[in-house]
């Protein structure tokens, strides 16, 4: 059967239109080839590598912007777009508008133009499912599923709607649901300014739903009346296309259906709505399923939820109050975690929430709009520097020379903290044993409504290097704040933490194997749920790093698990550092000749420590002298089999350890391995 070349719907014969989107087909499944755009460099910028599916309104392409190397998508709309001056000042004005939008639940747009007669827009790149997808695949979805992923989306269109931008075409198919590494759902909102575009094209200001052609202008299945009608639109009218939607997902219905797409507009004018509990009584949908619902697709638009937020926040409050009683992966909200304050969460670093980096996809290769916007501004710092800096440069010479010189410096390292740098693109810059001074500043607003903001996250950046590297940083407190230090790598994964001390005192990372790539240390007040994050600590805090080649004769972290252990060949000797309460140290020791190994590990002043076997994933532990100790085993070894052995602290059970004040986390210990060949017996 042939399926819709935009949403993959299953298409009837003979059909010139698609039951499920509404776009218009010429030949049902048939599909064009040898397309001209694949391979071609737009803008000198862009160059252009598949082809990612295609719709009423355009091709979306993979792109990779040259000079960054990384990838974004782009829309290339119909050619009928840009044949008209007021089309080509229109689809300005609107891309504008939509690109100055920065929220987490919405796909940004990065850069727009024409090109080759078409007009195109850069979005963000997301690896993902659209809802429509995801309902073709599991059928429709529990409410609490649902809600959870709506509320986001209502947090979306809350940003848009409040910088006067209406969708005017939401539906399954615009709606990017991305699974998150802890295994919840995370939304992207798609098109946002499109759906304006192709009601102008069709020469009806008023936005009406068919175009004096007879083609449909939007999505029948979701339209709001008053789009059916051709009245000017708010951002009410979204909230009907989402409540339409969330029907949809619930019921695995369209709230109206009938054999064309003129029927099924003149049904939301005039029909009923059968309520989502009664259209699918085998659902067993809470009540709250059908009041939401039906308020947000009243007919009249005053009896709808005035905003997004409010919508949201409907949600929310039934979400509270069913709390548990569904099997699906919540989103997990870090500052509403519930631990103890010894075990308070850390929070993934993100992109422009703090969450995309580490949640979504390989962000290392993504376009981002920190990418976009350094790019531009160095852009127009060289054209800057061409005009004036190089002609300067023929009479002053020495002046020439030292603009000439910081052109081609790039970015410096600073001794005190830039803000905002709280994602990794606007991260700042640090020098090798160089002291960097930064506060503690204002909270992160979320824009997410009955959340509450997050703490100030400062992000400081290693730069990248040559072969395998190792960094160490220390952190001086402010007085009465809890700090954390972490390090994060490329892709948001977190390498390493320090949380040792309490408060107004500092952290230390001990040296960390990070390789080549530059990595990220975060600076941040411990976060505890249910407390106020500080906001503007009069005091500063300062941050120094090291790093370089690996130091023979000392541990490579993170060695924390059997897995992970350094090597170390018998016999020999290794220091390293217990710089945590919960700090593991793991070595796999390999011999040359069959006997018995013996393993001593010197304690630091103060800390009892504790030897590890293990054998088979089971750890043995010896533990006979207290702090301060030596503590010695002794085992059979051959060639071929290393002995895994670790080295940790012994921390009395139902203890905080930082209440305790942790002895000796800057002095080492040595971990020393002899062998003795086995004697035989006669």
């Amino acid at each position: 059967m042939p399926a819709c070349p935009h949403c993959a719907a299953d298409l009837a014969a003979l059909a010139r239109f698609c039951g499920h989107c509404g776009t218009y087909v010429t030949e049902a499944g048939t599909a064009e080839t040898g397309d001209p755009w694949l391979g071609k460099v737009v803008d000198r910028r862009y160059r252009v590598a598949a082809l990612i599916g295609s719709g009423g309104m355009g091709v979306v392409y993979q792109v990779e912007h040259l000079h960054l190397g990384k990838m974004a998508a782009m829309k290339v709309l119909s050619p009928d777009t840009a044949t008209k001056p007021e089309m080509l000042r229109r689809f300005r004005a609107e891309a504008q508008a939509v690109s100055k939008l920065n929220h987490p639940n919405i796909v940004q747009t990065f850069d727009f133009g024409q090109w080759d007669g078409a007009l195109y827009l850069v979005m963000e790149y997301v690896k993902g499912d659209d809802l429509s997808a995801l309902l073709k695949r599991d059928g429709p979805w529990s409410f609490t599923r649902a809600a959870r992923l709506f509320t986001q989306v209502c947090s979306g269109l809350t940003e848009a709607h409040e910088a006067g931008i209406v969708h005017r075409d939401l539906k399954p198919e615009n709606l990017m649901v991305v699974q998150r590494r802890d295994g919840s759902e995370h939304v992207k909102v798609l098109d946002f300014g499109l759906a304006k575009l192709r009601e102008r094209a069709g020469d009806d200001p008023q936005g009406a739903a068919v175009s004096s052609g007879g083609q449909v202008l939007g999505t029948p299945y979701y339209m709001a009346p008053e789009q059916v009608r051709g009245e000017p639109l708010d951002a009410r009218a979204d909230l009907y296309s989402l409540g339409a939607t969330l029907y949809r997902v619930l019921t695995g219905e369209p709230p109206f259906d009938a054999p064309s797409p003129i029927s099924v507009l003149a049904k939301h004018l005039t029909d009923e709505l059968i309520p989502p509990r009664t259209r699918a009584p085998e659902r067993s949908l809470p009540p709250e399923a059908d009041r939401i619902v039906l308020r947000a697709m009243a007919k009249s638009v005053a009896d709808r939820y005035a905003s997004a937020a409010e919508l949201q926040a409907d949600l929310e409050a039934v979400l509270a109050a069913s709390s548990g009683s569904s099997s699906s992966s919540p989103r997990v909200s870090p500052s509403a975690a519930t631990v103890a304050s010894a075990e308070a969460p850390t929070v993934a670093i993100e992109d422009s929430d703090i969450a995309d980096i580490a949640d979504v996809g390989d962000i290392g290769d993504r376009l981002r709009r920190s990418d976009v916007d350094d790019f531009e501004w160095s852009m127009r710092r060289k054209r800057l520097l061409t005009r004036l800096v190089l002609p300067l440069a023929l009479l002053v010479v020495t002046a020439g020379v030292t603009a000439l010189a910081w052109r081609g410096g790039g970015e410096r390292a600073e001794g005190t903290e830039r803000e905002p740098n709280n994602t990794p693109g606007y991260s700042n810059l640090l020098a090798q044993g160089a002291p960097m001074r930064g506060t503690i500043g204002k909270l992160v607003q979320l824009g997410v409504a009955g959340q509450a903001a997050q703490g100030d996250v400062d992000l400081f950046r290693i730069p990248a290097g040559q072969g395998a590297r190792v960094v160490s940083a220390r952190l001086e407190g402010i007085p009465g704040v809890d700090l954390v230090l972490e390090l994060y790598d490329p892709q948001g994964q977190r390498i390493s933490k320090s949380d040792a001390s309490g408060r107004g005192w500092g952290e230390w990372l001990q040296p960390i194997s990070i390789g080549p790539a530059e990595v990220y240390l975060a600076v941040r007040e411990l976060w505890i749920a249910g407390q106020k994050p500080i906001e503007d600590a009069p005091d500063p805090y300062t941050l120094t790093a090291r790093w370089g080649p690996p130091q023979a004769g000392w541990e490579l972290e993170p060695n924390d698990s059997a897995l992970a252990a350094t090597p170390l060949h018998a016999p020999g000797r290794i220091r390293g550092y217990l710089a945590s309460a919960d700090d593991r140290d793991w070595f796999s020791i390999a011999v040359d000749e069959a006997g018995t190994l013996t393993g001593t590990v010197t304690a630091p002043a103060g800390v009892d420590v504790v030897l590890l076997r293990d054998i088979a994933g089971k750890e043995i532990v010896t533990n006979k002298h207290d702090a301060g100790g030596s503590e010695q085993l002794s085992i059979d070894a051959a060639p071929g089999k290393p002995i895994l052995i670790g080295v940790a602290r012994k921390i009395a059970p139902k203890v905080d350890p930082k209440a305790l004040g942790l002895q000796g986390l800057d002095d080492p210990y040595e971990l020393a391995i002899t062998t003795s060949p086995k004697t035989s017996s006669k």
